[in-house]
């Protein structure tokens, strides 16, 4: 948990952090993305679009589409490049990230009957403060290629980028305790490696929601990618997937959602149809027997071994 945060607009922020409280401009899940009262979680707020792991003193790794910043697949021109390099910083000035956002064991325990509808037992909202809230200095390495092809686009689509606990900073700033980089697996596919059918982890932030881990078996790894059957929503994208040994590996980048009967696709979510005139809500269901239901992620080892260039990768 201690390496995990969730990415987020400055904008979210209802007023500067201090050291007792950073006010949050959460949303509702049910509300604003209309999901449908049987979901789960329909009580937790959401803040964020995207999650990411912190892998040194201050590098972040998220998946490239969260920028949203297109990358050729070409060497660029230098007026290419420089724009690039513009819209990087752009993104990067209104971006921050948020440890710790995650619910917390209730003292006493409320009775489940006492809960609002939604609402797990023993637990209750995060509480976000001025040491858990940093932001983006500076990206470092980027690549995502939404053109060039559905294994390409997930084979190249990460982000590395540096933080800084004060925003007003000229050069990036460690994470301190209690927060701290995770181990990272140099190369999967290269002894002691991680085998496929091996029990991986997935953490994230569905819909933005409070930290939720998940766990299957390491469908298929190449040497550009690897797949597991995780059920995601987005917010997912980015977050990190980790060996047994908590080593991590590679970051969420996609996954084609196969909804229900009943359903149908609609971005990240499956619209369950309502009568003639209703528009329906969302599930977060996915059917998970299917073969063709996986998620597709980016090694990660890849971006680290690169930071220092080459084609499409652009450093800040």
């Amino acid at each position: 948990q201690r390496h995990i945060g969730v990415l987020a607009r400055r904008s979210s922020l209802g007023f500067r952090a201090t050291p007792q409280d950073a006010q949050l401009a959460t949303g509702s899940t049910r509300w604003e993305q209309g999901f449908c009262d049987d979901q789960p979680f329909l009580c937790q707020p959401r803040v964020g679009y995207c999650s990411g792991t912190l892998l040194d003193g201050n590098l972040f790794a998220t998946a490239g589409h969260c920028i949203g910043v297109p990358t050729p697949e070409e060497e660029p021109t230098a007026a290419e490049r420089t724009e690039i390099l513009e819209r990087l910083q752009d993104w990067c000035d209104n971006a921050m990230v948020v440890f710790n956002w995650r619910e917390v064991d209730r003292e006493p325990a409320v009775p489940a009957d006492e809960l609002p509808s939604g609402e797990t037992g023993g637990t209750v909202p995060p509480i976000v403060t001025e040491r858990d809230v940093y932001y983006c200095h500076e990206v470092l390495a980027h690549q995502y290629n939404p053109s060039v092809g559905s294994v390409r686009a997930y084979s190249n689509d990460i982000t590395i980028f540096t933080l800084k606990r004060d925003p007003s900073a000229t050069a990036p700033q460690p994470v301190v305790e209690p927060y701290g980089p995770a181990p990272v697996m140099a190369n999967p596919r290269q002894p002691p490696s991680v085998a496929v059918g091996t029990e991986v982890l997935g953490i994230g932030f569905p819909a933005g929601l409070p930290m939720k881990f998940k766990s299957a078996p390491l469908l298929e790894l190449t040497p550009l990618w690897a797949r597991a059957r995780i059920d995601i929503l987005g917010g997912d994208s980015g977050g990190g997937l980790f060996t047994p040994a908590r080593e991590h590996f590679a970051v969420v980048s996609n996954n084609p959602t196969r909804c229900p009967r009943g359903s149908q696709r609609q971005g990240h979510y499956c619209r369950r149809g309502g009568e003639e005139g209703d528009e329906g809500c969302l599930i977060d269901q996915q059917e998970e027997e299917r073969p063709d239901n996986f998620v597709n992620y980016t090694l990660t080892y890849r971006a680290i071994d690169r930071l220092c260039g080459g084609p499409g990768w652009y450093e800040g």
